[in-house]
C-alpha cells in the first residue's frame, strides 16, 4: 500500500529543490498526492517563480478543511475540478476552488476552468463574476461546465480582450441544445424625404 504522507513529503521536498520552476503540472490520476495535500503542494511551490499551473484533481471526494490561498502572479492557470459536494455551504469544493484562483486573478492571461459538478448540482455552477478582476488582463479563456447559456451573455461584459474562447457543454439532455441569444448593437436608422 502507498504511504502517501511518505510519497508527498518527497515530492514537496523536490519541488523546494527547484528554485527557477516556472512551469508545473499536478494531475491526480491515481492518489499520488491526496487532494488534502494541496496546501503542501503549494507551499512548495511560493519560492518559485511559476508562470504556469495545471492542477487537476481526478475524480475526489470534497475537500476538507478551509480553502487554501493558491499561488500569486500566475499568467497561465488551468484547473480541472472533478469534486461534488453540497456547493453553497461554507468551506465546500467551490469554495476551495475559487480560493485557488483568486490570487492570481490580476495577472493572468491564460485561464482554463473544467468545472464538473458530475450533473449533481446543475444550478450551482461556477460564477464567473468571480473572474472580473482578470477582465483587463485575460487573453485566453477555455471553459467546461454543465448546461448553463448565461456564460454567453457575461462572457463579453467581463473578458472584452479575449483573443481566445473555447467553451464545451458537458452533460447536455438528449434532444436539447444550448440557447443563443443574438445581441445587436446596430442602431437603425430611417428618414423621410
Amino acid at each position: 500500500m502507498l504511504d502517501y504522507h511518505y510519497t508527498g513529503a518527497i515530492i514537496f521536498e523536490f519541488l523546494k529543490s527547484l528554485p527557477n520552476l516556472q512551469s508545473f503540472e499536478f494531475t491526480r490520476i491515481y492518489p499520488l498526492i491526496p487532494l488534502a495535500h494541496i496546501p503542501q503542494l503549494i507551499t512548495s511551490l511560493q519560492h518559485t517563480p511559476l508562470n504556469e499551473l495545471v492542477l487537476s484533481t481526478g475524480d475526489c471526494k470534497p475537500v476538507d478543511g478551509p480553502p487554501t490561498p493558491g499561488l500569486s502572479g500566475l499568467k497561465k492557470l488551468s484547473i480541472r475540478w472533478y469534486i461534488t459536494d453540497k456547493f453553497e455551504e461554507p468551506g465546500s469544493s467551490l469554495a476551495y476552488l475559487y480560493g485557488l484562483i483568486r490570487p492570481s486573478l490580476s495577472t493572468l492571461t491564460d485561464l482554463t476552468i473544467n468545472y464538473d459538478t458530475l450533473a449533481m448540482h446543475p444550478e450551482g455552477p461556477f460564477d464567473l463574476k468571480f473572474l472580473k478582476p482578470a477582465g483587463e488582463t485575460l487573453r485566453i479563456f477555455e471553459y467546461t461546465l454543465q448546461p448553463d447559456e448565461t456564460v454567453l451573455e457575461v462572457i463579453p461584459e467581463i473578458f472584452p480582450h479575449l483573443v481566445k474562447l473555447s467553451i464545451k457543454w458537458e452533460n447536455v439532455p438528449t434532444g436539447q441544445s444550448v440557447l443563443w441569444k443574438v445581441r445587436s448593437q446596430l442602431k437603425i436608422h430611417s428618414s423621410l424625404t
